[in-house]
């Protein structure tokens, strides 16, 4: 029974790098599978270095895009002005 709680409070902590990662921009999953088979430590504070990722957020639908979109894939607005800007 003691194993079994150690391997649910690994998956549990590996939540947080896997949730920063998110933020940043990262897919999530890979930062949950390496702080729970590695080192939940190890992946947060790989995570904590890194910079924001390869995709940012659209403005209007809040989706994630490649940072060099003009428009939103999902949404079609146009996202280079910034927020406010027309709908195409």
């Amino acid at each position: 029974m003691d194993i079994l709680l150690i391997i649910l409070l690994n998956a549990g902590l590996a939540i947080i790098p896997a949730t920063i990662a998110r933020n940043k921009g990262y897919k999530p999953f890979w930062f949950w599978a390496f702080g729970f088979m590695v080192s939940f430590l190890i992946a947060l504070i790989w995570v904590l270095l890194m910079k924001p990722g390869w995709q940012k957020k659209c403005p209007h639908c809040c989706e994630m895009i490649k940072p060099d979109a003009k428009v939103c894939r999902y949404c079609g607005r146009n996202i280079s002005a910034g927020v406010g800007a027309s709908d195409i």
